[in-house]
């Protein structure tokens, strides 16, 4: 029996990586879809205007400041996501 997941629109998703390439594009698209999304790279610069751009075009987004081999910053991103 195959896992139904929630529709976007009902989720909050963490996107590591989320200040450029891949990981904005798929931050924007989420957004976009309704989900609520945490963005998590090391750049808070990138990161406050990722969340300003997607806020801006209607979405929900927040950030922290997170490099994913630091395992307190795994969790305070954790933390923040819950």
């Amino acid at each position: 029996m195959a896992a139904r997941l929630k529709p976007l629109d009902q989720q909050v998703i963490v996107i590591t990586g989320a200040s450029s390439g891949h990981g904005l594009a798929t931050a924007r698209k989420a957004a976009t879809a309704g989900a609520r999304v945490m963005l998590a790279a090391r750049d808070e610069t990138a990161l406050s205007a990722a969340c300003g751009q997607i806020k801006s075009a209607g979405g929900s987004a927040a950030y922290t400041v997170c490099d994913v081999g630091s395992e307190s910053d795994v969790e305070r991103l954790t933390a923040a996501a819950i």
